[in-house]
């Protein structure tokens, strides 16, 4: 169970399917979030990510397929877009899919996590635990603007390629 405050939190959930939606504000709702809004698909997310009137967003959490707008599309405006308001949000790609391809490019592109529908009130909680206390560094290379991929400490003998990012206070 998540021991952090959440209540001054608040999450984007974006999914084409209105009880998918329903269902992760519900469970966002009995961890603690403070608010919970839902976007159809990517260009409604958008929408609600640029307007100066809403509250800034802590979380998004999205689906891969939707139209208009997929999850990749919405994830490469939040981390490349100049109009992006903010390129350090955390972003959780919450799918059922199972094909590596689009894995991979969700991961190229720079989400978080990845949230494996049915989604359970344990496993939200725990990924959420895990954004909290221990958050990825960003990197920038090349062409990768995202958290550091690593998930473990091996040492690498190479030359330091990446470059690291801070988030703006």
């Amino acid at each position: 169970m998540s021991y952090f405050q959440l209540s001054k939190l608040t999450a984007l959930v974006v999914d084409d399917d209105a009880d998918t939606s329903a269902l992760m504000c519900d469970l966002l709702d009995a961890l603690g979030f403070g608010k919970c809004l839902a976007a159809a698909n990517g260009e409604v997310a958008k929408t609600i990510l640029s307007d100066p009137r809403t509250i800034p967003i802590d979380l998004v959490i999205t689906d891969f397929a939707m139209d208009p707008g997929d999850g990749a599309d919405l994830l490469q405006w939040i981390r490349r877009d100049p109009d992006s308001p903010d390129r350090f949000v955390p972003v959780v790609l919450m799918t059922g899919l199972t094909d590596m391809d689009a894995l991979v490019r969700m991961r190229d592109l720079g989400v978080s996590e990845v949230l494996a529908k049915p989604v359970s009130l344990d496993s939200l909680c725990n990924l959420i635990d895990g954004l909290i206390a221990k958050p990825r560094q960003f990197v920038e290379s090349g062409r990768y603007f995202g958290p550091d991929r690593r998930r473990r400490e091996i040492p690498y003998r190479g030359g330091e390629r990446r470059h690291l990012v801070e988030e703006p206070s």
